[in-house]
């Protein structure tokens, strides 16, 4: 990890705006960046997505169960395909008008319908995982808004 590093701090003061905050997946990417001198705000990890890791998902549903009802609902597999084909459509109308390239049509449709044939949905490891990212996004945004 060490020998990427110089390409990274470039990235980072390239890409970024000097108020910007970084956001490690992980303990490990936290700890890596706790050792070198980043030019940026580091928040606290998010959780990683690893099998590993999968065991703490749990931790915030369990915390907040009537929001991570709330939340699970949402993510039935009728309301993804909705989300999906929304937000796909959008993306190949936007890349068509942009770069002339769009995404082929074919392969939207190809992945809508594995979502339309998929009749379980998220098991409820994906659901816990997606809703502790909302969760601890959220809580990153409000720890490092300005204002």
């Amino acid at each position: 990890m060490k020998a990427s590093l110089p390409t990274f701090l470039h990235e980072v003061e390239l890409l970024s705006t000097p108020d910007a905050v970084i956001l490690p997946l992980g303990n490990r990417t936290a700890q890596f960046l706790a050792e070198v001198d980043v030019p940026r705000t580091v928040a606290e990890p998010l959780i990683h997505f690893s099998r590993t890791a999968s065991r703490w998902r749990s931790r915030l549903p369990e915390a907040h169960p009537e929001a991570y009802q709330t939340f699970a609902k949402d993510l039935e597999p009728i309301q993804l395909i909705r989300s999906a084909d929304h937000t796909l459509m959008t993306l190949y109308q936007m890349e068509a008008s942009i770069f002339g390239t769009p995404v082929p049509y074919d392969l939207i449709q190809n992945r809508l319908a594995y979502l339309r044939d998929s009749k379980a949905g998220l098991s409820e490891s994906r659901k816990q995982l997606i809703f502790t990212y909302f969760m601890q996004l959220d809580e990153r945004i409000k720890t490092h808004s300005a204002g």
